[in-house]
C-alpha cells in the first residue's frame, strides 16, 4: 500500500471518529436547549394564564386546536402543598380538529 493511501486512510478515520463525536455532541445539546425553550415558554403560558385568572380577566380558549391547553381547578391548601409547583410529562395527543388524510381519517399525532 502506498503512503499515499495510508494517509488518507488514517485521516479518514480519524475524521469519521470526529464528526461522529460532534454530531452525537451537537445532537444531544439541540435536543436539550429545545426541551428548554420549550419549558420556558410552558411556564411564561402558564404564568400568564394564573395572572389572568387571578385578575379575573379573559382567559385563552381552553382548546384552541392546538398543543396548549389547559385545564384549572380549585385545589386545597394540604393537596397543593403535597404537589410539586411544575410538572412536565411528554404524552402523545390526538388532535382530531388538525386535517383529515386521503382516506377520510384523522392521523395527526403531535408529541408534547
Amino acid at each position: 500500500m502506498k503512503l499515499i493511501y495510508y494517509i488518507i486512510l488514517r485521516i479518514t478515520l480519524a475524521l469519521t471518529l470526529i464528526l461522529t463525536v460532534w454530531a452525537i455532541f451537537f445532537y444531544v445539546t439541540m435536543i436539550d436547549e429545545v426541551n428548554d425553550e420549550v419549558d420556558d415558554a410552558l411556564e411564561d403560558y402558564s404564568e400568564t394564564i394564573i395572572i389572568r385568572a387571578l385578575a379575573g380577566e379573559e382567559l385563552p380558549s381552553k382548546t384552541n386546536g392546538s398543543n396548549n391547553q389547559y385545564y384549572m381547578m380549585e385545589v386545597s391548601k394540604e393537596y397543593a402543598e403535597s404537589r410539586e409547583d411544575i410538572q412536565y410529562k411528554d404524552s402523545m395527543v390526538y388532535i382530531e380538529e388538525k386535517r383529515r388524510d386521503r382516506t377520510g381519517t384523522y392521523s395527526y399525532y403531535y408529541t408534547l
